[in-house]
C-alpha cells in the first residue's frame, strides 16, 4: 500500500506502467479471492492505461489481458474472454517473443475448452507444444525439475505425453514419482501413478 500511495502521487510518466503493474498484481490477488468484477475493472483500467501509452505490446500488457481473458472465463464469459487472448496473442505475435505465444495459445484452449470448441482447443494446444519447443533453455528446465526437491506440475498436449515423459525420466534418472491426469475436475477423471 505505501509503494502504490508513493507512486500515485509521483507525476512522472515512467512510473505509470509500475503503477499498472501493482494495479494488475492486486487484480491477480483479487481473482484468486473471488472477486472476479473487481478484478475485471481494474485490468480494463490498467489496459486502458497502457494501451494510452503505446506498451500494449509489452510483456505487462500482453500478461494484463491475459489475465483479463482468464476473470472473463471465470465470469460465464469465455466469448469475451477469447477476444481478450486473441488480442494478446496478436500482440505477443508482434514480440517474436515465442514463450508469450504459447502463453496465449494455452489461455485460448482453456477458453475454446469452456466453449465446447474441442478441436480449436487442441489445435491451439498443439501451436503452443510447437512455439516451445525450440525455446532455449529446455534442458535446463528439465534438470531445474530433477533437482527440485517439491512437486512440479506440467501441462502436456496428449500427442507430446509419451515424448516429455521419457525427456523427464532421462532428467530425473528413473528416481522421481510421477503421476499423470487427465481430464481434471470432470466426471471422466483418470489419474495414472508410478
Amino acid at each position: 500500500e505505501q509503494g502504490k500511495a508513493l507512486l500515485e502521487n509521483a507525476d512522472d510518466g515512467a512510473l505509470s506502467m509500475h503503477r499498472s503493474s501493482i494495479d494488475a498484481n492486486l487484480a491477480a490477488v483479487l481473482t484468486a479471492q473471488g472477486e472476479h468484477d473487481e478484478a475485471r475493472a481494474l485490468l480494463e483500467a490498467c489496459i486502458a492505461q497502457v494501451d494510452k501509452e503505446g506498451s500494449d505490446a509489452s510483456h505487462n500488457g500482453i500478461m494484463m489481458r491475459l489475465n483479463l481473458a482468464k476473470s472473463l472465463g471465470e465470469l460465464g464469459q469465455a466469448s469475451e474472454g477469447l477476444r481478450r487472448a486473441d488480442e494478446a496473442l496478436a500482440r505477443a505475435r508482434r514480440t517474436d517473443n515465442p514463450v508469450l505465444s504459447a502463453r496465449a495459445e494455452l489461455r485460448r484452449a482453456q477458453l475454446l475448452d469452456e466453449l465446447a470448441r474441442r478441436g480449436d482447443a487442441d489445435a491451439a494446444l498443439i501451436r503452443a507444444r510447437e512455439l516451445l519447443e525450440g525455446v532455449e533453455g529446455t534442458e535446463e528446465r528439465l534438470a531445474e525439475v530433477s533437482a527440485s526437491a517439491v512437486t512440479v506440475v506440467i501441462y502436456e498436449a496428449p500427442h507430446r505425453l509419451e515424448r516429455t515423459l521419457a525427456d523427464l525420466g532421462a532428467a530425473c534418472g528413473g528416481e522421481r514419482r510421477v503421476s499423470v491426469s487427465r481430464e481434471l475436475t470432470k466426471m471422466h477423471e483418470e489419474t495414472l501413478r508410478g
